[in-house]
């Protein structure tokens, strides 16, 4: 499963699981905006982008 962001974004991905634990930290640049997400389980999961101008904070739901 992947999760497409909406525009070009530069800069640092972190997930983490409902219980705050970090899964998965990953660079992210213009050219490559999906997130593959198929290596986690189901279920939910926040999301912080950080770029040079501001943090991005969401939430996220994997369904099998």
């Amino acid at each position: 499963i992947t999760k497409r962001l909406c525009c070009a974004i530069s800069g640092e991905l972190e997930i983490y699981d409902m219980l705050g634990s970090m899964v998965r930290s990953d660079r992210l640049n213009s050219a490559r905006n999906v997130i593959d997400m198929s290596d986690l389980s189901a279920g939910q999961y926040i999301y912080r982008i950080k770029t040079d101008n501001t943090t991005l904070n969401g939430k996220v739901m994997k369904i099998k």
